[in-house]
Protein backbone atom coordinates (compact mmCIF):
# COMPACT_ATOMS: atom_id res chain seq x y z
CA UNK A 1 0.00 0.00 0.00
CA UNK A 2 1.54 3.35 0.01
CA UNK A 3 3.79 5.09 2.26
CA UNK A 4 5.42 1.91 2.99
CA UNK A 5 2.14 0.53 4.66
CA UNK A 6 0.97 -3.40 4.83
CA UNK A 7 -2.57 -4.05 5.31
CA UNK A 8 -3.90 -7.94 6.43
CA UNK A 9 -7.22 -9.28 7.50
CA UNK A 10 -6.71 -12.11 9.81
CA UNK A 11 -8.49 -14.29 11.81
CA UNK A 12 -9.11 -15.52 15.22
CA UNK A 13 -11.02 -18.06 17.42
CA UNK A 14 -12.45 -17.81 21.07
CA UNK A 15 -13.59 -20.87 21.86
CA UNK A 16 -14.18 -22.10 25.50
CA UNK A 17 -11.52 -22.93 28.13
CA UNK A 18 -10.08 -26.01 29.68
CA UNK A 19 -12.38 -28.37 32.08
CA UNK A 20 -12.15 -30.70 33.74
CA UNK A 21 -15.95 -32.09 33.24
CA UNK A 22 -16.87 -31.83 29.26
CA UNK A 23 -19.54 -29.04 28.65
CA UNK A 24 -23.08 -30.50 26.94
CA UNK A 25 -22.68 -27.50 24.43
CA UNK A 26 -20.28 -25.06 23.53
CA UNK A 27 -19.68 -22.50 20.88
CA UNK A 28 -16.72 -21.35 18.57
CA UNK A 29 -16.58 -17.11 17.78
CA UNK A 30 -14.65 -16.44 14.63
CA UNK A 31 -13.00 -12.93 14.98
CA UNK A 32 -11.97 -10.72 12.35
CA UNK A 33 -8.70 -8.28 12.64
CA UNK A 34 -7.13 -5.62 10.68
CA UNK A 35 -3.20 -5.70 11.20
CA UNK A 36 -1.33 -2.12 9.83
CA UNK A 37 2.16 -2.56 9.83
CA UNK A 38 4.06 0.62 8.91
CA UNK A 39 7.67 -1.11 8.69
CA UNK A 40 8.75 1.29 11.77
CA UNK A 41 7.52 2.63 14.85
CA UNK A 42 4.97 5.16 14.68
CA UNK A 43 3.36 7.68 16.90
CA UNK A 44 0.18 6.38 18.26
CA UNK A 45 -1.82 9.47 16.61
CA UNK A 46 -0.11 8.73 13.15
CA UNK A 47 -1.77 5.00 13.29
CA UNK A 48 -5.31 6.42 14.88
CA UNK A 49 -5.30 8.40 11.62
CA UNK A 50 -4.30 5.01 9.39
CA UNK A 51 -7.33 3.57 11.23
CA UNK A 52 -9.73 6.18 10.49
CA UNK A 53 -8.81 5.93 6.93
CA UNK A 54 -10.03 2.56 7.14
CA UNK A 55 -12.47 2.67 9.01
CA UNK A 56 -14.12 5.38 6.59
CA UNK A 57 -13.78 3.08 3.55
CA UNK A 58 -15.46 -0.06 6.26
CA UNK A 59 -18.07 2.74 6.74
CA UNK A 60 -18.71 3.14 2.97
CA UNK A 61 -18.57 -0.85 2.39
CA UNK A 62 -20.64 -1.67 4.97
CA UNK A 63 -23.69 1.28 4.43
CA UNK A 64 -23.53 1.74 8.38
CA UNK A 65 -21.40 3.23 11.32
CA UNK A 66 -18.17 1.45 12.03
CA UNK A 67 -15.79 1.41 15.60
CA UNK A 68 -13.02 -0.80 16.45
CA UNK A 69 -13.60 -3.04 19.07
CA UNK A 70 -10.59 -3.73 20.63
CA UNK A 71 -6.52 -2.20 19.72
CA UNK A 72 -3.45 -3.92 20.29
CA UNK A 73 -0.25 -2.31 19.31
CA UNK A 74 2.96 -3.89 18.70
CA UNK A 75 6.20 -2.23 19.29
CA UNK A 76 9.84 -4.08 19.27
CA UNK A 77 9.67 -4.74 22.94
CA UNK A 78 5.97 -5.32 24.01
CA UNK A 79 2.53 -5.60 23.51
CA UNK A 80 0.15 -3.06 24.21
CA UNK A 81 -3.70 -2.75 24.56
CA UNK A 82 -5.47 0.38 23.76
CA UNK A 83 -7.70 2.25 25.45
CA UNK A 84 -9.98 4.59 22.82
CA UNK A 85 -12.40 6.78 23.95
CA UNK A 86 -14.68 6.45 21.21
CA UNK A 87 -14.82 3.13 21.75
CA UNK A 88 -17.48 4.09 24.81
CA UNK A 89 -19.15 6.10 22.59
CA UNK A 90 -20.13 3.33 20.40
CA UNK A 91 -23.78 1.67 20.10
CA UNK A 92 -24.12 -1.89 20.80
CA UNK A 93 -22.97 -4.17 18.40
CA UNK A 94 -25.12 -5.16 15.59
CA UNK A 95 -24.55 -7.84 13.16
CA UNK A 96 -25.30 -7.37 9.48
CA UNK A 97 -25.95 -9.79 6.79
CA UNK A 98 -24.08 -9.61 3.13
CA UNK A 99 -27.49 -8.05 1.79
CA UNK A 100 -27.76 -5.13 3.65
CA UNK A 101 -23.91 -4.39 2.67
CA UNK A 102 -23.19 -1.73 0.11
CA UNK A 103 -20.66 -4.00 -0.97
CA UNK A 104 -18.28 -6.92 0.77
CA UNK A 105 -14.78 -8.07 0.53
CA UNK A 106 -15.72 -10.88 -2.01
CA UNK A 107 -17.32 -7.88 -4.60
CA UNK A 108 -13.55 -6.35 -4.41
CA UNK A 109 -10.57 -9.18 -3.86
CA UNK A 110 -9.43 -9.22 -7.44
CA UNK A 111 -8.69 -6.10 -7.23
CA UNK A 112 -8.65 -5.32 -3.62
CA UNK A 113 -5.56 -3.57 -3.26
CA UNK A 114 -5.83 -1.22 -5.94
CA UNK A 115 -8.95 -0.18 -4.62
CA UNK A 116 -7.40 0.47 -1.38
CA UNK A 117 -4.74 1.81 -2.53
CA UNK A 118 -7.21 4.53 -4.28
CA UNK A 119 -9.30 4.78 -1.32
CA UNK A 120 -5.89 6.23 0.77
CA UNK A 121 -4.98 8.45 -2.34
CA UNK A 122 -8.64 10.09 -2.40
CA UNK A 123 -8.98 10.32 0.87
CA UNK A 124 -6.57 12.92 1.56
CA UNK A 125 -8.31 14.94 -0.62
CA UNK A 126 -11.40 14.11 0.17
CA UNK A 127 -11.41 13.47 4.21
CA UNK A 128 -13.72 16.34 4.99
CA UNK A 129 -16.09 16.26 1.96
CA UNK A 130 -16.18 12.41 3.11
CA UNK A 131 -17.25 13.24 6.46
CA UNK A 132 -20.45 15.18 5.92
CA UNK A 133 -21.36 12.57 4.12
CA UNK A 134 -20.68 9.77 6.85
CA UNK A 135 -22.67 12.07 9.34
CA UNK A 136 -25.42 10.21 8.25
CA UNK A 137 -24.30 6.94 9.69
CA UNK A 138 -22.89 8.19 12.93
CA UNK A 139 -25.68 10.52 14.04
CA UNK A 140 -28.79 9.14 12.60
CA UNK A 141 -30.58 11.57 14.52
CA UNK A 142 -29.65 14.45 12.49
CA UNK A 143 -32.30 16.73 11.25
CA UNK A 144 -33.44 15.70 7.15
CA UNK A 145 -32.65 18.94 6.01
CA UNK A 146 -29.30 18.99 7.72
CA UNK A 147 -28.43 15.81 5.73
CA UNK A 148 -29.53 17.32 2.75
CA UNK A 149 -27.03 20.47 3.28
CA UNK A 150 -23.95 18.28 4.22
CA UNK A 151 -24.54 16.17 1.09
CA UNK A 152 -24.87 19.42 -1.10
CA UNK A 153 -21.64 21.05 1.10
CA UNK A 154 -20.21 17.52 0.16
CA UNK A 155 -21.17 17.69 -3.79
CA UNK A 156 -19.43 21.39 -3.76
CA UNK A 157 -16.03 20.10 -2.33
CA UNK A 158 -15.92 16.66 -4.08
CA UNK A 159 -15.80 19.17 -7.31
CA UNK A 160 -13.24 21.43 -5.99
CA UNK A 161 -11.09 18.41 -5.16
CA UNK A 162 -11.09 16.42 -8.00
CA UNK A 163 -12.20 17.99 -11.36
CA UNK A 164 -9.31 19.52 -12.88
CA UNK A 165 -12.05 22.57 -14.26
CA UNK A 166 -13.80 24.81 -11.82
CA UNK A 167 -14.00 27.90 -12.97
CA UNK A 168 -15.42 30.00 -16.09
CA UNK A 169 -12.81 31.84 -16.83
CA UNK A 170 -9.23 31.92 -15.05
CA UNK A 171 -9.04 34.37 -12.18
CA UNK A 172 -6.28 36.84 -13.42
CA UNK A 173 -8.45 37.40 -16.72
CA UNK A 174 -11.76 37.66 -14.29
CA UNK A 175 -10.11 39.90 -12.16
CA UNK A 176 -8.44 42.44 -14.43
CA UNK A 177 -10.90 42.21 -17.45
CA UNK A 178 -14.19 42.20 -16.27
CA UNK A 179 -14.13 42.33 -11.65
CA UNK A 180 -11.46 45.36 -11.38
CA UNK A 181 -12.22 47.04 -14.93
CA UNK A 182 -15.99 47.66 -14.71
CA UNK A 183 -17.92 45.41 -11.73
CA UNK A 184 -15.79 47.44 -8.93
CA UNK A 185 -16.33 50.92 -10.37
CA UNK A 186 -20.18 50.46 -11.03
CA UNK A 187 -20.36 49.25 -7.33
CA UNK A 188 -18.74 52.29 -6.01
CA UNK A 189 -20.52 54.62 -8.51
CA UNK A 190 -23.75 53.50 -8.33
CA UNK A 191 -24.17 53.06 -4.36
CA UNK A 192 -22.33 56.54 -4.08
CA UNK A 193 -25.30 57.84 -5.62
CA UNK A 194 -28.12 56.31 -3.39
CA UNK A 195 -29.19 58.80 -1.05
CA UNK A 196 -31.50 56.05 0.64
CA UNK A 197 -28.09 54.81 2.22
CA UNK A 198 -26.30 56.33 5.09
CA UNK A 199 -22.54 56.05 4.90
CA UNK A 200 -21.85 53.41 6.93
CA UNK A 201 -24.73 51.58 5.07
CA UNK A 202 -23.07 52.31 1.71
CA UNK A 203 -19.62 51.29 2.31
CA UNK A 204 -21.49 47.96 4.14
CA UNK A 205 -23.08 47.43 0.81
CA UNK A 206 -20.30 47.73 -1.10
CA UNK A 207 -18.15 45.53 0.80
CA UNK A 208 -20.93 42.81 0.53
CA UNK A 209 -21.34 43.36 -3.08
CA UNK A 210 -17.53 43.03 -3.86
CA UNK A 211 -17.22 39.95 -2.10
CA UNK A 212 -19.68 38.13 -3.47
CA UNK A 213 -18.60 39.17 -7.43
CA UNK A 214 -14.87 38.57 -6.38
CA UNK A 215 -15.31 34.85 -7.02
CA UNK A 216 -17.18 35.44 -9.60
CA UNK A 217 -15.40 33.48 -12.32
CA UNK A 218 -16.08 30.10 -10.30
CA UNK A 219 -18.67 27.24 -11.37
CA UNK A 220 -21.88 27.76 -9.61
CA UNK A 221 -22.93 24.76 -7.73
CA UNK A 222 -25.95 24.11 -10.09
CA UNK A 223 -22.66 23.63 -12.98
CA UNK A 224 -20.71 21.74 -10.14
CA UNK A 225 -23.33 18.93 -9.66
CA UNK A 226 -24.10 18.70 -13.68
CA UNK A 227 -20.68 17.77 -13.83
CA UNK A 228 -20.86 15.22 -11.37
CA UNK A 229 -23.71 13.76 -12.73
CA UNK A 230 -22.86 13.70 -16.10
CA UNK A 231 -19.67 11.96 -15.33
CA UNK A 232 -20.58 8.48 -14.12
CA UNK A 233 -20.13 5.38 -15.17
CA UNK A 234 -22.78 3.86 -17.68
CA UNK A 235 -25.19 3.09 -15.07
CA UNK A 236 -28.01 0.66 -16.05
CA UNK A 237 -30.68 3.64 -15.40
CA UNK A 238 -33.25 1.49 -16.33
CA UNK A 239 -33.28 -0.37 -12.46
CA UNK A 240 -36.36 0.40 -10.68
CA UNK A 241 -34.06 0.97 -7.67
CA UNK A 242 -31.66 4.20 -9.68
CA UNK A 243 -34.56 5.62 -11.08
CA UNK A 244 -34.52 8.31 -14.14
CA UNK A 245 -33.08 11.91 -12.54
CA UNK A 246 -30.03 11.69 -14.29
CA UNK A 247 -30.94 9.49 -17.10
CA UNK A 248 -31.13 12.54 -19.75
CA UNK A 249 -30.03 16.26 -19.83
CA UNK A 250 -33.84 16.74 -19.20
CA UNK A 251 -34.13 14.87 -16.35
CA UNK A 252 -30.81 16.07 -15.20
CA UNK A 253 -31.69 19.93 -15.42
CA UNK A 254 -35.06 19.30 -13.20
CA UNK A 255 -33.36 17.05 -10.98
CA UNK A 256 -30.54 19.67 -10.36
CA UNK A 257 -33.06 23.05 -10.14
CA UNK A 258 -34.87 21.32 -7.33
CA UNK A 259 -31.67 20.31 -5.43
CA UNK A 260 -30.65 24.17 -5.98
CA UNK A 261 -33.87 25.74 -5.09
CA UNK A 262 -34.33 23.50 -2.15
CA UNK A 263 -30.29 24.60 -1.28
CA UNK A 264 -30.89 28.04 -1.87
CA UNK A 265 -34.35 28.16 0.42
CA UNK A 266 -33.02 26.47 3.26
CA UNK A 267 -29.75 28.40 3.89
CA UNK A 268 -30.97 32.22 2.31
CA UNK A 269 -34.66 31.71 2.97
CA UNK A 270 -35.27 32.46 -0.57
CA UNK A 271 -39.02 33.23 -1.22
CA UNK A 272 -38.45 32.65 -4.84
CA UNK A 273 -36.76 29.12 -4.33
CA UNK A 274 -39.80 28.05 -1.98
CA UNK A 275 -41.65 27.35 -4.81
CA UNK A 276 -39.58 24.98 -5.98
CA UNK A 277 -38.30 23.62 -2.60
CA UNK A 278 -38.23 20.21 -1.68
CA UNK A 279 -40.21 19.18 1.61
CA UNK A 280 -41.00 16.73 3.61
CA UNK A 281 -41.67 13.25 1.85
CA UNK A 282 -40.05 14.93 -1.54
CA UNK A 283 -36.98 16.06 0.70
CA UNK A 284 -36.16 12.53 1.62
CA UNK A 285 -36.33 11.38 -1.67
CA UNK A 286 -34.58 14.13 -3.21
CA UNK A 287 -31.90 13.49 -0.05
CA UNK A 288 -31.82 10.08 -1.45
CA UNK A 289 -30.73 10.85 -4.85
CA UNK A 290 -28.26 12.55 -3.33
CA UNK A 291 -26.61 10.07 -1.84
CA UNK A 292 -27.14 7.45 -4.49
CA UNK A 293 -25.31 9.86 -6.65
CA UNK A 294 -22.50 10.46 -4.23
CA UNK A 295 -21.77 6.99 -3.60
CA UNK A 296 -21.89 5.81 -7.30
CA UNK A 297 -19.51 8.64 -7.50
CA UNK A 298 -17.31 7.50 -4.96
CA UNK A 299 -16.97 3.89 -6.07
CA UNK A 300 -16.21 4.80 -9.54
CA UNK A 301 -13.33 6.98 -8.20
CA UNK A 302 -11.59 4.14 -6.18
CA UNK A 303 -11.56 1.63 -8.73
CA UNK A 304 -14.64 -0.08 -8.80
CA UNK A 305 -15.57 -0.56 -12.58
CA UNK A 306 -18.76 -0.20 -14.23
CA UNK A 307 -19.98 -3.99 -14.44
CA UNK A 308 -19.88 -4.47 -10.63
CA UNK A 309 -21.30 -1.11 -9.59
CA UNK A 310 -24.66 -2.50 -11.77
CA UNK A 311 -24.34 -5.36 -9.92
CA UNK A 312 -24.51 -3.90 -6.84
CA UNK A 313 -27.45 -1.66 -7.72
CA UNK A 314 -29.37 -4.97 -9.20
CA UNK A 315 -28.96 -5.97 -5.35
CA UNK A 316 -31.54 -3.00 -4.98
CA UNK A 317 -28.84 -1.07 -3.36
CA UNK A 318 -30.60 2.21 -1.46
CA UNK A 319 -28.64 4.23 0.55
CA UNK A 320 -31.68 3.67 2.63
CA UNK A 321 -31.49 0.30 2.70
CA UNK A 322 -35.61 0.10 2.56
CA UNK A 323 -36.08 3.54 0.43
CA UNK A 324 -36.77 3.33 -2.81
CA UNK A 325 -35.77 6.35 -5.29
CA UNK A 326 -38.11 6.59 -8.42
Amino acid sequence: MSDGLKLKIGFDIEGPGWNIVPPKETSIIQKCYLEIDCGVEKNIEDFLRISKVIQDILTLSMNSATYPTTWIGHTTKSKVEIFDVFQMLAPPYKALQPYEMLFTFGDIRPNATNIIKKWIENYKLLEHVLQLYFARFYHPELYLEIRFLNLAYAFEGYHRALFKKNEYLDEKTYTTKIFHKSLKKDIETNINSIDALTKDDQSAFKNALTNRLKYGYQYSFAKRLMDISKDIPNINTSSEHFGSFIKNEGDRKTFIRKVTDTRNYLVHQDKDAQKNAAQDNELLALTTKLEFLFVIHLLKKIGINTEKINEILSRGFSPLNSQRIN
